[in-house]
């Protein structure tokens, strides 16, 4: 009698690119988690630090389905790696657990028993770390947005998640920290074709067919590194992430109607673009495509921008007064 090999429940996807020194913490934080009912695929972009070697060490381990390295030269896109990883998964769920973050051992056990046929999506809050050393307190980013509300693990139906929260500010900031199911995985050009902000619109467009389940626990270590993409420096790579923001906050809309886009909408990415503009030379910025006019804009950046500047008047007395 031939065995038939069942599918395993989730497929852990590990994408790398030039993560070596973190590789091997990564790659532990998976293997010993508590939940054993998952295969393992391993991705390699392109490196040219050591990482291939061990990538290639862990390569034999029973885990592992699938370990691909690419031919080419690495194309700095994520989601098309994200996008191979999960055409190459046998499991119901996926994991896309980004290669230079880890999880706790129990990571898995406490956010698959939420997944089932009404909710497609699990996720929980990050430690988030500078490198290896230095954790950011409380950095889990929508908080700056809404903070009572992520305290309580809770469940979502996932468009009431979109419209009050998700169109705001990408309310999953960092993949390691989820698990989905892999049928509602939608690609399109325009995510395959981002650098950094492809993931607020994946997780919309999943979100967008299923229910959500938080879990208000921290069982993910999110690594800031200096290879993430999100610390690209220098004015290009800066107008290229806020045009992308742009583009999702749009996009995110559209699953809606247009009638619901509100100025507001777009606020902390305004002030977060505009903190390094001079309060006096906001009047001169071009307006992004946004559905509102210049004029309501330019006031609206200015009376923001002018708020946020008196904030930080205030902040730098009360601390001088304190000396």
């Amino acid at each position: 009698m031939v065995k038939i090999e069942s599918s395993p429940k989730v497929s852990v996807v590990i994408p790398n690119y030039n993560h070596a020194p973190y590789l091997e913490k990564r790659l532990d934080s998976v293997f010993n988690q508590t939940y054993r009912d998952f295969e393992v695929i391993l991705l390699d972009d392109g490196s040219t630090d050591n990482s291939l070697e061990i990538l290639k060490s862990y390569s034999d381990h029973p885990k592992v389905k699938h370990f691909v390295v690419s031919e080419e030269k690495n194309s700095g896109l994520p989601f098309k790696q994200w996008q191979k990883g999960i055409q190459l998964a046998k499991g119901e769920y996926i994991w896309i657990a980004e290669s230079d973050d880890w999880a706790e051992v129990d990571f898995l056990e406490k956010l698959v028993p939420h997944l089932g046929e009404h909710t497609g999506i699990a996720f929980c809050k990050s430690h988030t770390f500078i490198d290896s050393t230095k954790e950011l307190s409380s950095y889990y980013f929508p908080e700056d947005l809404y903070p009572k509300r992520w305290n309580e693990s809770t469940y979502f139906n996932g468009r009431e998640l979109i419209k009050q929260y998700h169109s705001n500010i990408n309310t999953i900031p960092n993949a390691s920290a989820c698990v989905f199911q892999k049928n509602l995985a939608k690609f399109g050009d325009d995510i395959l074709s981002m650098f950094f902000s492809g993931d607020w619109l994946f997780w919309a467009r999943l979100m967008n067919q299923t229910n959500v389940y938080f879990l208000a626990e921290k069982l993910n270590f999110w690594r800031l590194s200096q290879q993430t993409t999100r610390k690209r420096e220098g004015d290009y790579w800066v107008n290229k992430r806020f045009e992308e923001s742009v583009v999702c906050i749009n996009k995110i809309h559209e699953l809606f109607g247009s009638g619901m886009i509100k100025l507001q909408n777009y606020n902390w990415l305004f002030m977060n673009y505009y903190s390094q503009v001079p309060i006096w030379l906001l009047p001169f910025q071009k307006k992004p495509e946004i559905p509102v006019s210049n004029f309501q804009f330019k006031m609206y950046l200015f009376n923001s921008s002018l708020i946020q500047f008196f904030k930080k008047v205030l902040i730098r007395i009360g601390l001088k007064n304190r000396r």
